[in-house]
């Protein structure tokens, strides 16, 4: 771990204190900024059918596992596929074992009411819930919907589901629907959340029918779930289901019984419900799976040292940057990479909190300049590997801007890393900040 308070290869320059940087309370809760309330009251996606807040294509949003290092999140299974739900429908940045702490179930299994008092209390939203027919629930996806539903995991054929040897209830997120076509039979793109994200897992197509069956074994032929579009509203002009989609399997939803009328100009029939069905039961889902990850305890310190800003070579604050201007991070290493030299003062950039996310995965979130460029990097701290350049999301806590960098690392591993931000007339870093895990 770095811990010298002055930079190597320029003049000593004063640090500040190392100090812990502090997870991220419970009751701090983050949006995107690309979530615009007020834009999403009036329409919650933009002409190519997608929000700004989604990726452009499936997965719409990042994947989140219950195994965040809370203290349930080995029956956090709902909670942590409402996180899936809740950042595509409202830009929420959240974990299962935040929303646990929303709610007052602090013991067991977590249900649909649970997830909607955490949503609620947390940033004032809501979901849809009840019980669907396979016809709904496939037209729900269809429209745009993101959906939770319950499952027994047996149900899930072996090479499909994620652990062979877990056969109990579970929840499960859906971000999709396809119909049978080129690539395969009908699927539904699943996110479970005992995926391991820090490993990759980003979800995957599981056969329609499959998924369908393992619902109503779960809820008495029924499938119970909680669904939400983007911005809360359901759109208006969203595609319909077509005909050649409808489940067709034994035990599967008939087709609907209004039939459309015979013509050129007929008008299709909508199956989808536009709000909240009848829930018959809402019991608490969330068997432990036999596999639970191990997670080790990992410690953010920031204000190790700070980065020389090599004061007598030109400004490096253009791209590309003028002749002269060091390579890498001036008195860490060369790295091949070139970063921007700082303008004073380099405090403008602040870490601020941690959050755990997954085995090996976390947040790091800071203030910057507004209108800047912010990148995160990470380095191995024994010197060894690439220096890697960290995606930065915009967010906003209790209606302050902050950067976000979500990193994904060795979770045997130690790591450095520095916040930069460039652009409106400045250029400016953080103090250097390190990752140690298991101690």
């Amino acid at each position: 771990m770095l811990t010298s308070p002055e930079p190597i290869g320029g003049p000593p320059r004063r640090a500040p204190p190392p100090q812990p940087l502090a997870q991220l309370p419970t009751n701090s809760t983050i949006q995107l900024a690309s979530y615009n309330q007020a834009a999403a009251a009036t329409a919650s996606v933009d002409s190519t059918g997608h929000a700004p807040w989604w990726n452009d294509t499936v997965p719409r949003i990042p994947a989140v596992s219950q195994f965040d290092g809370g203290p349930l999140a080995k029956v956090n299974c709902v909670m942590a596929s409402g996180a899936m739900l809740a950042r595509l429908s409202y830009g929420i940045v959240t974990s299962g074992t935040q929303l646990r702490g929303l709610q007052d179930d602090q013991a067991n299994a977590t249900n649909y009411a649970d997830l909607g008092t955490a949503v609620q209390r947390g940033w004032g939203v809501s979901f849809h819930k009840g019980d669907l027919t396979a016809l709904e629930l496939r037209s729900l996806l269809w429209a745009g919907a993101g959906a939770v539903i319950g499952v027994v995991y047996g149900e899930i054929p072996v090479g499909i589901r994620l652990q062979e040897s877990f056969t109990g209830n579970h929840s499960i997120y859906i971000d999709a629907f396809r119909p049978d076509g080129p690539d395969g039979p009908a699927a539904y793109y699943v996110m479970d959340p005992i995926g391991h994200t820090w490993a990759g897992y980003r979800g995957g197509w599981w056969p329609a029918d499959d998924v369908e069956r393992a619902a109503y074994a779960h809820s008495n032929g029924k499938i119970s779930a909680t669904w939400a579009f983007a911005g809360g509203i359901v759109p208006k002009d969203h595609p319909i289901l077509p005909r050649n989609a409808y489940p067709k399997g034994p035990g599967q939803s008939a087709a609907p019984t209004v039939e459309p009328t015979e013509g050129p100009s007929a008008a299709p029939v909508d199956p989808m419900p536009t709000g909240d069905t009848t829930l018959a039961t809402d019991p608490g889902i969330g068997d432990p799976p036999p596999d639970i990850p191990i997670f080790l305890p990992a410690s953010f310190v920031t204000n190790l040292y700070l980065v020389d800003p090599a004061q007598g070579i030109p400004p490096c604050t253009t791209v590309p940057p003028p002749a002269g201007c060091p390579i890498g991070i001036v008195g860490v290493t060369d790295f091949g990479i070139s970063i921007p030299i700082a303008t004073p003062p380099p405090s403008e950039v602040q870490f601020l909190y941690m959050n755990p996310i997954a085995v090996g995965t976390y947040q790091i979130i800071f203030t910057a300049p507004p209108n800047t460029q912010q990148s995160l990097w990470l380095w191995n701290s024994a010197g060894g590997g690439a220096l890697q350049q960290q995606p930065v999301e915009q967010g906003l806590i209790g209606g302050n801007p902050v950067s976000i960098s979500t990193i994904t690392v060795d979770p045997a591993g130690n790591f450095s890393f520095l916040a930069t931000a460039s652009g409106n007339g400045t250029s400016s870093f953080s103090t250097v900040g390190s990752l140690v895990v298991g101690q």
